[in-house]
């Protein structure tokens, strides 16, 4: 596994459903939600061996060591520049999801133009750069409502939200509950 994890430039890998590897992947990812879900006895040894199934397809992608050729049999079927221009704009997004940034910034951050932001995002993700930006956005914030004890204008103001009103639509759409309803579900708290 240290191949993988010491790596810094993996930071994620995506797995195209058009790929017979990302619907591999895809499938292995289900075997093991639906062990955990079905909380049988014994569940977590069976969550492992699918685990190790996972890791060995994992070290046979060769996409995930380009230096060294032959890792794996066939290549994904989209360009590998336009992943890694993607990967450059998801990095981006990643680090400045809670400023006020937009998809002009997204584009620029991987030298491309507004057109093809959008396009390698709609090709490789299936949203736009926007949808990908306020997915993630509301995402961090579910995490920070489960995680920490700050107030939900805080963590509205931390995740690029500048109106706790637009914060609360956009988490209610979502997540079919408020800031609060949320953490109070998983958190416990008031």
């Amino acid at each position: 596994m240290d191949p993988i994890l010491d790596n810094a430039a993996l930071e994620y890998v995506h797995f195209h459903s058009a790929q017979t590897y990302g619907r591999e992947i895809a499938e292995l990812i289900k075997q093991i939600v639906s062990c955990k879900a079905a909380a049988e006895t014994a569940y977590e040894m069976e969550v492992v061996a699918v685990m190790h199934i996972l890791w060995c397809r994992l070290l046979r992608y060769r996409e995930l060591f380009p230096d060294q050729p032959g890792k794996a049999s066939g290549s994904p079927s989209h360009d590998n520049g336009g992943l890694e221009i993607q990967k450059q704009m998801m990095t981006f997004v990643y680090q400045h999801f809670g400023e006020n940034i937009s998809i002009e910034d997204i584009a620029v951050s991987a030298q491309v133009n507004q057109d093809r932001c959008r396009r390698i995002f709609k090709q490789c993700l299936q949203q736009t750069p926007v949808q990908f930006l306020n997915a993630y956005r509301l995402e961090v914030s579910g995490n920070l409502l489960r995680d920490t004890d700050q107030s939900v204008t805080e963590i509205a103001e931390r995740c690029g939200y500048r109106h706790k009103s637009h914060f609360a639509k956009a988490f209610s759409r979502c997540y079919g509950c408020t800031p609060r309803e949320y953490r109070k579900k998983y958190q416990g708290t008031t």
